[in-house]
């Protein structure tokens, strides 16, 4: 693998890289995204389909903060009104293209300037806040929670 930590994660040329090595080395996007193997994955993604059942109801606004290139949304009901936000345009576009009826954004966690305040219901956060403190710092990764819980009423 590249070797990408050396980048700060808050810049697309990171994220470039990191989709680079999953095409160059053959590998499935969760396993160099969020760097974890298939059997650790697989439990994330039920953790977090529960979590998502116990607190969201049909209809309700869910705000996926750093959201890669939408693995959450093989997840998510359908009946939730799903909104996913990340820097990196490749993702976005990747996420575009998986779930075609959802709404994608690039944009910065810091400033979301084009959602109200309390605009979601609920929001979730996925290896957002690893990757930003150990590498940006725990200030920045404040930001970013203010940001976020300003635009929703539940974190």
């Amino acid at each position: 693998m590249l070797s990408v930590e050396k980048l700060p994660v808050d810049t697309v040329e990171f994220w470039k890289r990191r989709l680079y090595d999953a095409l160059a080395f053959g590998k499935e996007l969760h396993t160099v995204i969020y760097i974890t193997d298939p059997e650790n994955w697989a439990g994330i993604q039920r953790e977090s389909e529960g979590i998502l059942k116990r607190y969201l109801k049909p209809g309700m606004r869910l705000l996926d903060a750093g959201c890669g290139y939408c693995a959450l949304c093989d997840v998510v009901e359908k009946d939730i009104i799903y909104v996913g936000v990340d820097i990196s345009p490749d993702l976005i576009e990747i996420a575009n293209l998986r779930n075609p009826n959802n709404w994608f954004e690039v944009g910065d966690l810091r400033s979301m300037p084009q959602f109200a305040d309390g605009y979601f219901d609920f929001s979730v956060f996925r290896s957002v806040a690893g990757m930003t403190v150990d590498n940006l710092g725990k200030e920045l990764w404040e930001d970013i929670k203010k940001e976020v819980k300003r635009v929703s009423k539940y974190l």
